[in-house]
């Protein structure tokens, strides 16, 4: 009986991982890909490797907007340029999108606007690279329709990918 409860387990874990797993290339796919402007900073992880922690643009803003007592999680609306750059438009409610606009999902960590997160704040890269990854002016990340946020490369001022893009 044991090992049946063992087995079950473990087929519901690899079903949910693979689950996981098709979600983010289903995004990666057939996201809609926008830039957003970054500024980094470099850091290191004890057993981990290099990261770069990533601050979006978009995050002071939002504060701003939003106040410092606000809680929860929301999509914020981005105005979309020709070469791709979201910035930020304004809180989404209820009304119908413009063709240069999509919505991104935010949240508030640990109930305080200080802390509004928007998409991955943290990249991890090669030993070595991090210098390079440190010209980074833009995330790319894959956008589905209600928001969601997949961070999927790097790029440098003038567009060009640091690394590969996912």
């Amino acid at each position: 009986m044991r090992r049946l409860a063992i087995a079950l387990n473990l087929v519901v874990f690899l079903v949910f991982a693979n689950w996981l797993v098709d979600e983010q290339n289903e995004t990666i796919a057939t996201g809609r890909r926008v830039l957003l402007p970054i500024w980094t900073s470099s850091g290191m992880a004890l057993g981990v490797g290099q990261y770069v922690s990533l601050s979006y643009d978009i995050q002071p803003r939002l504060r701003e907007v939003l106040g410092m007592d606000a809680r929860g999680e929301g999509q914020v609306v981005l105005s979309v340029d020709a070469d791709r750059v979201g910035t930020f438009a304004r809180l989404h409610d209820i009304e119908t999108l413009a063709p240069d606009e999509v919505v991104i999902r935010y949240r508030i960590r640990w109930g305080r606007a200080e802390t509004v997160r928007v998409a991955a704040e943290q990249w991890f890269v090669e030993e070595g690279q991090a210098g390079e990854v440190q010209k980074a002016r833009f995330a790319e990340v894959a956008l589905t329709e209600d928001g969601r946020a997949l961070l999927v490369g790097l790029r440098r001022a003038d567009f060009s990918p640091i690394g590969s893009i996912r």
